[in-house]
């Protein structure tokens, strides 16, 4: 109250490093200011943001002046001016727009219809066999206990109880696969899934941009490692190297550490590795420390003398660290611009001038290593370097090399992708990412494969619905997505009759989770909305739980599947027996009451016998039966007929 109270009063806010966005806010002065936004666009690279006016109408992923409630500043400084608080911010905006979505569980419907059928059966059966039964001299107070005892026959009293214990069962196990489940009737639809709609940025990436290639001297090494961790191989030419046997990268790993500011930080509570500072800055530190450097250590043996932050326009940071009491100047940016600004190039045995046809070739590395869906940074350093006064005064650099980065894809993916195949479940994924970098961590993930297509934002705006819907059955990418893009993509493959799960861990996946068949949030990293608007939570953020969940889900409808058609079975034998009493004019074997004993006591018993049935794998696999309401085909009763033989 107090907060948004000062707002109104002020109407600007000053942001630093490290805060926390409160407020919708135009930019209207920005140095540096860099804000992760990926809790609400889906982008795991921080946004650079500036003050001047867009000069046409943006999606909120390309809206660079502009500042959103729950996102973070994770460099720089600025202020900006609130525009937009509580519910008419992004975020509240989302909020409201989750109320209003209709959605239901599919065993709620199938449930209802099975009631439907029940009723409408019991209702035509009673009237027949009154009719019959006055028809040939009964009298209504027979025909009418007659009625009664039929008409409890045929309704199964026991399956509201039973269903309750399947899914009960189904939640516990769930429960020991690191899944929360929030409804009990969650886990049986996570077994009808067809589809499952992941966002890549949390759920397929750890959303934590590591160093994965890195070219000087004309060699291209891969670098190994999971995350944050300063710990991994470094291979050349898919063989193990030592780095100390190799200068050339140990340049590369000395030179970014002394030009970058983020910190790498070890927690002794949490046992895991963070950062501090700008994520991509942060990725360079930790490949350093693979290869034996500490930037601490270095920065005591050369000091910064001077430094010149990261710069939106010129797209390049500086720093002139004192080596051997001379000026050491290293510059680390966009590729484009580090190359116009290099004079030498390190070659394989010395610095030489850098040719036109060094050019091209370092422009054909790039190209490579953007394919892979990789950002890409240039390195230059200057020795005896002037001081820095303007950027006029940073040039004739030497170019030592490329460094190539991503996110880092969840280990466990890979293996929960085979697995959904083999259970024929289709994965698709659905960013805010750009194309190539989303076509990269799904071609990574096995997601996407040749012959795919994929979708952007701005694609599907331009389609209408018999158009998208034609294109998701070839479709395994979407990129460049709003909240509202995902929205429309989850009921277009509802309209379609497929049964969708949807995972998100951010603000934006909000809607779509409440839309979609079954939404699941991540529990660790997933955002307080994120999590209320979702059935399930994975507790451990594992795409391998979500696959565990269904198999454990196609469990729970095989197990209501044999217990419908065993209360078929029964209840038909009870209606068989009351029939041929009736038409035998024989006194009435059964009781309404003896009846209603054997239902819910009787059958009780063996139906638990049911519930806690061994899972059979080859059934689970066999994913045909999953994906038709067989509760409303004509073999349910077939089937219950031969069980009552």
């Amino acid at each position: 109250m107090v907060q948004n109270l000062l707002f109104q009063i002020v109407k600007y806010i000053n942001l630093e490093e490290g805060e926390k966005v409160s407020a919708d806010a135009r930019v209207i002065l920005s140095q540096n200011l860099k804000a992760d936004e990926a809790s609400l666009t889906g982008e795991s690279e921080p946004v650079y943001k500036i003050a001047e006016i867009l000069k046409q109408e943006s999606s909120v992923a390309d809206q660079r002046n502009m500042l959103f409630k729950g996102t973070h500043i994770v460099y720089g400084n600025g202020r900006a001016v609130v525009v937009g608080t509580g519910s008419s911010t992004v975020i509240g905006k989302i909020a409201k727009e989750i109320s209003s979505i209709d959605t239901e569980i599919p065993l709620k419907t199938n449930i209802r219809y099975l009631s439907r059928a029940i009723i409408i059966t019991v209702g035509i059966i009673c009237v027949v066999l009154f009719s019959i039964g006055i028809a040939t001299g009964e009298s209504i107070r027979t025909m009418f206990t007659v009625i009664v005892s039929l008409s409890v026959s045929i309704i199964p009293e026991g399956l509201p109880i039973v269903i309750t214990l399947v899914l009960a069962t189904g939640v516990w196990r769930m429960s020991k696969r690191n899944a929360l489940v929030k409804k009990l009737q969650a886990v049986e639809a996570l077994g009808q899934a067809q589809i499952i709609a992941v966002d890549k940025t949390g759920t397929i990436t750890k959303n934590e941009l590591v160093v994965r290639q890195v070219w000087t001297t004309d060699k291209l090494f891969d670098v190994g490692g999971v995350g944050y961790e300063p710990v991994g191989n470094v291979m050349l030419e898919n063989n193990v190297i030592d780095a100390v046997n190799h200068p050339e990268l140990l340049r590369v790993g000395k030179v970014v550490a002394l030009c970058v500011s983020a910190r790498l930080l070890f927690s002794d509570t949490g046992k895991r590795w963070s950062i501090a500072g700008d994520p991509t800055e942060a990725a360079m530190v930790v490949f350093s420390r693979k290869i034996g450097f500490n930037k601490e250590d270095l920065l005591v043996e050369s000091p910064i003398v001077q430094e010149m932050p990261f710069d939106y326009k010129l797209k390049y940071r500086a720093v002139i660290n004192s080596v051997e009491n001379k000026n050491f100047l290293t510059v680390i940016g966009a590729p484009e611009i580090i190359i116009g600004l290099s004079k030498n190039i390190i070659g394989v045995e010395d610095t030489r001038f850098i040719s036109e046809e060094d050019r091209k070739k370092l422009e054909e590395v790039l190209i490579n290593m953007s394919l892979l869906g990789q950002r890409v940074v240039a390195i230059g350093i200057q020795e005896n370097a002037k001081n820095i006064t303007d950027s006029q005064s940073i040039s004739n650099l030497t170019f030592v090399g490329f460094l190539g980065m991503k996110d880092v894809l969840r280990p466990e993916v890979k293996d929960a992708m085979d697995r959904a195949q083999e259970a024929g479940i289709r994965v698709v994924m659905i960013t805010g990412d750009h194309k190539i970098t989303a076509m990269a961590i799904a071609r990574e993930a096995d997601i996407y494969h040749d012959g795919d297509e994929i979708l952007t934002g701005s694609e599907i705006d331009a389609m209408n619905y018999y158009e998208l819907s034609d294109k998701l059955s070839r479709t395994t990418v979407f990129a460049r997505v709003t909240p509202e893009h995902k929205l429309e993509i989850i009921k277009a493959f509802k309209k379609r009759g497929e049964i969708i799960a949807m995972t998100g861990d951010g603000v934006n996946d909000a809607p779509s989770l409440v839309a979609a068949d079954i939404g699941v949030a991540m529990g660790n990293i997933g955002t307080e909305v994120a999590k209320e608007a979702a059935d399930a939570i994975l507790l451990n953020d594992s795409f391998s739980s979500i696959v565990d969940g269904i198999y454990e889900g196609r469990n729970v409808f095989y197990s209501l599947r044999r217990i419908i058609l065993y209360f078929f079975a029964t209840n038909l034998s009870e209606i068989l027996v009351i029939m041929i009493s009736l038409f035998a004019q024989l006194p009435l074997p059964l009781l309404a009451v003896q009846i209603l004993w054997m239902n819910i006591v009787t059958d009780g018993f063996l139906d638990i016998g049911l519930i806690f049935e061994p899972q059979d794998k080859k059934l689970i696999r066999n994913q045909k039966i999953f994906h038709e309401d067989v509760l409303s085909k004509v073999d349910a009763f077939l089937q219950s007929i031969g069980l009552m033989n």
